[in-house]
């Protein structure tokens, strides 16, 4: 007998955390999807999933993901989570990491007893201002010549 949904969503979550990304291979679809903004990672199957969260875990080293609930619907699971780390990619000095928080909300496909398909959309935009980015208008446009 396989294992219910919500074991392969605590699964998923802890290779996020552990980085032990063979782990996936057990209950990943080989040809699972990811759909997420450019910036958070697509993936159109297992391998590219695989390079997502080695390259996530690299950025944020400490990467801690919690799932705040999870509801069933229809055999799809929907859950809300924060994820929260040290980020460390681009940072001059890199001595001087930044934490950061970011929520977000997925939603989770199974197929034959593996999760086939994700849609994730987070608060990218909370996230940078937290890390210190700032919004600017665009500039007025200057004439040439």
């Amino acid at each position: 007998m396989g294992l219910d949904r919500k074991e392969l969503l605590k699964r998923y979550v802890d290779v996020w955390n552990g980085g032990e990304l063979h782990l996936l291979d057990h209950f990943v679809a080989a040809d699972f999807q990811r759909h997420v903004s450019p910036t958070g990672g697509p993936a159109s199957n297992l391998t590219e999933l695989k390079n997502v969260i080695a390259g996530s875990r690299a950025d944020v080293p400490d990467l801690h993901l919690e799932v705040e609930d999870v509801m069933e619907v229809e055999g799809r699971l929907v859950c809300r989570w924060t994820s929260q780390g040290t980020h460390r990619e681009g940072r001059e000095p890199p001595d001087r990491p930044r934490r950061f928080s970011l929520d977000g909300i997925t939603l989770l496909r199974f197929e034959d007893g593996k999760i086939a398909e994700e849609w994730s959309a987070g608060d990218e935009l909370g996230a940078l201002l937290r890390l210190g980015f700032r919004l600017e208008p665009p500039g007025k446009a200057v004439p040439v010549g």
